[in-house]
């Protein structure tokens, strides 16, 4: 049987895979067949929604008036607040959303908590970071460390409170926001436009691919969140439920599910399965 590609694999080709699926109006979630580093067959999934840079459903994006509106409700045409990474802010037209039209399960999935607030990301979403008051860079979700900080839309530290890795059951969704003038993000149209994320500064789809040229598409001592090197450093609470606050709290609408749940929900909320609850433990004195 034929797997979906590693994360990694499909984002470095993802801008052309997109583009040759627009191109040729091929259907959304249309497997791509190519191959892996060892030579195995597996695949990407076409346009809008490969599972690469999405958040979860009713995950909050600033429109152009600075109030939140669910993400998926950003559609193509209207605009969204925008800005280059020196976080100059104005007005940005979204010109790509889109995202799965039915709920499905997405691994890797990171649930991050700051204050009194949280996200559900997928996979590679980039987020702005700082480390001990310096300079500022991209990290992708499944990257994040205590150590970091995120940046807030006017440029001030946000404490991660928590990180927890998982699997995410729902429908996820991203938009591309492109700067209405040329000149009002002093990156040009269509290149680095930001979004500001339930009041954190993450990357929006299109610029995923453009911002590797101004950071480092990873850090030489980076650690995926969850994985055994992490939990030797970090402790092991990245493997546990997050404690979510009330969805009228923050705007989003992610569950936690304490054990791994054969059935999707239905509607529009999504369930987030701690890697715990997806571990199966056999207890010491078990016998065959």
């Amino acid at each position: 049987m034929v797997e979906r590609c590693e994360p990694p694999l499909c984002l470095l080709a993802d801008p052309e895979v997109q583009d040759a699926c627009e191109l040729e109006d091929w259907p959304l979630m249309l497997p791509l067949l190519t191959l892996d580093e060892h030579g195995k067959p597996c695949f990407c999934l076409c346009a809008g929604h490969t599972g690469l840079y999405a958040l979860a459903f009713g995950t909050p994006v600033a429109g152009s008036d600075g109030s939140y509106r669910p993400i998926e409700s950003c559609a193509e045409g209207e605009s969204v607040l925008g800005a280059d990474q020196d976080l100059r802010w104005s007005q940005a037209r979204v010109g790509y959303s889109r995202g799965s039209s039915d709920a499905a399960q997405e691994r890797p999935a990171v649930v991050i908590r700051y204050g009194e607030r949280s996200i559900t990301a997928v996979a590679e979403f980039l987020f702005l970071t700082s480390r001990d008051g310096g300079s500022r860079r991209l990290t992708w979700a499944t990257e994040l460390t205590p150590e970091d900080q995120l940046v807030s839309p006017d440029g001030e530290a946000v404490a991660i409170g928590g990180l927890h890795s998982g699997t995410y059951r729902g429908r996820v969704h991203r938009i591309a926001a492109t700067a209405e003038s040329p000149g009002a993000t002093g990156t040009g149209p269509g290149t680095r436009t930001l979004l500001d994320v339930n009041g954190v500064v993450g990357a929006s789809f299109r610029p995923h691919a453009a911002m590797r040229r101004f950071a480092p598409a990873r850090r030489p001592d980076a650690l995926i969140v969850g994985s055994p090197e992490y939990v030797e450093r970090y402790g092991p609470a990245c493997l546990r439920a997050p404690d979510l606050p009330a969805p009228a709290a923050d705007g989003t609408r992610v569950r936690v599910a304490p054990f791994t749940v054969p059935d999707i929900p239905a509607g529009n909320d999504g369930v987030f399965i701690p890697a715990e609850a997806a571990t199966t433990r056999v207890p010491d004195d078990s016998c065959a």
